[in-house]
């Protein structure tokens, strides 16, 4: 192979090289893209979104969550924490469902006093099917709050319970 023939095989090789290094990176780029939007679609706020057609403020942190995990069924137990603390909205949010406009979900015991003591021991057999280890719930149940339950037909219901004093947003759901 003659000299000019080398070079113009290394060009091909290098420009080659660089074509597949650019579509490896793209690839990974992509991937990652992919992997931000399904973590965000699958996350706890989008998830209840779906469940409950509810639109959750922005800016949420959650502080803590639980689940009893996929099943086969889509049935199951879960219960998130978040932070409202600063959020913009949350007021508003809270004062929706104190005029009842949650669409066809039937609503029920929208209250600024404490759940009634059988809702309280449904709340305690989600939170402990769901392995909650009390680091919340303990004292948040214990204080001032406000609450309110989402039910669907087949049995499947949510309770938002909310602590302005606190800053705090609990989403226990059970699906059925």
């Amino acid at each position: 192979m003659t000299k000019k023939g080398k070079i113009v095989l290394a060009v091909a090789v290098s420009a080659v090289s660089l074509i597949l290094i650019a579509a490896g990176v793209a690839s990974i780029v992509m991937a990652a893209d992919f992997l931000d939007r399904a973590r965000e679609y699958y996350s706890d706020t989008h998830v209840y979104e779906l469940h409950w057609s509810v639109k959750f403020p922005e800016d949420m942190k959650i502080l803590y969550s639980v689940s009893t995990g996929p099943s086969f069924h889509g049935d199951g137990d879960s219960y998130t924490v978040y932070d409202t603390e600063g959020v913009a909205g949350i007021d508003e949010f809270i004062a929706r469902f104190d005029t009842g406009e949650p669409g066809d979900k039937d609503m029920s015991g929208f209250s600024r006093s404490k759940l009634p003591d059988e809702k309280l021991e449904d709340v305690k057999s989600i939170l402990l099917s769901a392995g909650d280890d009390g680091r919340y719930t303990d004292d948040d149940l214990e204080g001032e709050y406000m609450w309110f339950t989402l039910k669907k037909s087949d049995g499947s219901h949510v309770y938002f319970i909310y602590l302005p004093d606190r800053s705090r947003l609990h989403v226990i759901e059970r699906l059925i």
